[in-house]
């Protein structure tokens, strides 16, 4: 069974702000392992999370955990 989180019957986004690999490995391992199909945006540090909010981070269209 594969599930999808969505809001208003659209895919939900989620943005993981996480500097360590293994851990943002990890969670994107338990994600598929649950099931979830959503789509992971990492951000390392702050600045980095406040551009992809803001849309002007370029990297964050390719930057998946």
């Amino acid at each position: 069974m594969k599930i999808l989180i969505t809001h208003s019957q659209r895919p939900l986004n989620i943005l993981l702000l996480e500097d360590d690999d293994g851990d943002a490995q990890a969670l994107q391992r338990a994600f598929q392992s649950a099931g979830l199909s959503n789509t992971i945006i990492r951000a390392v540090d702050g600045i980095e999370a406040l551009d992809t909010l803001r849309g002007t981070n370029a990297k964050s269209e390719n930057h998946a955990a």
